[in-house]
């Protein structure tokens, strides 16, 4: 009887002398009354229904005692099982389910507009209707389109990423190299590694990242360093400053369009490489993009400076930046015409323009640096060559002095360039500043 009592439904009275405590009672002392309950068969059982009182309504417990009073031996106790419940199918989780139908047609519906979207789209198309228009044909090319959108991926392969702690410098001084003069890149000559050129330059390993760059490392040290590998592989090659508008070794004349200019020119060659030195940081331009101001432009070739903007790819051999950046001309124009105190980050222009802790004032250490290599073997060379040139057929009318002065002076103007005087490289490494990752 216990297994069924949740179910149990219909009629329970009590007899008015009987409490409910008596009825639940079970203990040892009832065993007589037990035994006989169990002698009772349903035969000598009959209910008889209440007058008055339905199936569903809470029996009188007094006038259902008085009806059974001598037909049961437990007077005052009847019930009567409704058993409905067992037969009645287990009902089944459909919440599951409805979300999984509900999912399967938003998925198969997701192509198909709905009403609102309908609307939006018969609204766009009857703007400018009855406008005569004729879309414009194009004939871009592969070619045409290289002189917008230039990237060099051997400029690419060659960066020497990751870098060591705040070996940027070094790093980027490698990347260039390999891309002038070795098979990695645009040269004949098997690419060295950072490890190989921290030799070269008179660093022990091979704990190199216990070094710390940043306090010796300056534009003019990333200089040297390019010379002193070119000797150690007997190669020529040459620096320079592209633009630096402040502080010392400013490149007087130049305006920022004109460094854009020769920047890009640099970057659609193969005889360039650049560094730029931004916010405690070196890495390499390696491309550029320029990008039309008006939608219409989008495949329309050629366009002028004045109707795109430039867009300038750098790579970076810190591992925990992005390999390559992509910044706005402008933007890289505005860090490089910043002055003490004030300073921007190219890499973290969310913190837009800052202000140092410092009390100077004026001047800047940001710039772009130019590496190129050169195609004559050495200065020995240049002279022989002009001086089998002097005595040529286009010099024979030429006394012999005026070739000999000529020669002079372009010696004078070949060393000049080959070797910066002493005095401004001491000038960058006074200016020199920590660079870091």
């Amino acid at each position: 009887m216990g297994n069924v009592t949740s179910s149990v439904r219909g009629y329970l009275g009590y007899a008015p002398e009987a409490s409910p405590a008596d009825l639940v009672d079970t203990s040892p002392s009832d065993t007589e009354d037990e035994e006989e309950r169990e002698e009772v068969t349903s035969d000598d059982v009959h209910l008889e229904p209440v007058e008055g009182i339905s199936s569903g309504d809470q029996p009188n417990n007094t006038q259902a005692a008085k009806q059974l009073e001598g037909k049961c031996p437990n007077e005052g106790l009847v019930w009567d099982i409704d058993i409905t419940d067992f037969n009645k199918p287990a009902t089944q989780n459909t919440k599951g389910k409805k979300k999984k139908k509900k999912a399967q047609d938003a998925q198969t519906n997701e192509s198909a507009p709905t009403k609102k979207h309908l609307s939006k789209i018969a609204q766009a198309k009857l703007i400018n209707k009855g406008i005569p228009y004729t879309p414009p044909s194009n004939q871009a090319t592969s070619e045409l389109m290289g002189q917008r959108k230039v990237l060099d991926l051997k400029r690419w392969y060659c960066m020497s990423r990751p870098q060591y702690k705040t070996s940027c410098g070094l790093s980027s001084v490698v990347s260039c190299w390999n891309y002038l003069f070795s098979k990695l890149g645009v040269g004949n000559l098997r690419p060295i590694t950072q490890e190989e050129a921290l030799v070269i330059l008179g660093f022990h390993g091979p704990d190199f990242s216990a070094i710390r760059f940043g306090p010796f490392t300056g534009n003019a040290t990333l200089m040297r360093w390019f010379r002193q590998i070119n000797d150690h592989f007997k190669v020529r090659g040459r620096t320079y400053y592209l633009y630096k508008p402040n502080g010392l070794n400013k490149t007087y004349g130049v305006t920022s369009e004109s460094a854009l200019k020769s920047l890009k020119a640099g970057l659609a060659g193969d005889e360039t490489c650049f560094i730029y030195h931004c916010q405690n940081h070196y890495f390499c331009p390696i491309g550029y993009e320029d990008v039309p101001l008006l939608a219409c432009d989008a495949y329309r070739c050629p366009l002028s400076q004045e109707e795109v903007e430039t867009w300038i790819l750098i790579g970076d051999p810190s591992r925990k930046h992005p390999g390559m950046h992509c910044k706005k001309w402008e933007d890289v124009s505005t860090d490089l015409n910043c002055q003490n105190p004030d300073y921007m980050d190219i890499r973290r222009l969310e913190k837009g323009m800052m202000k140092r802790n410092t009390k100077k004032v004026g001047g800047n250490l940001h710039c772009i640096m130019a590496f190129q290599r050169s195609h004559y073997k050495g200065i020995k060379d240049i002279r022989d060559s002009l001086e089998v040139g002097a005595g040529g057929e286009n010099n024979r009318n030429e006394p012999a002095s005026q070739s000999v002065i000529c020669n002079k002076r372009v010696m004078k103007v070949i060393e000049s360039e080959e070797v910066p005087s002493s005095n401004s490289e001491s000038e960058c490494m006074s200016e020199s500043e920590d660079s870091s990752d």
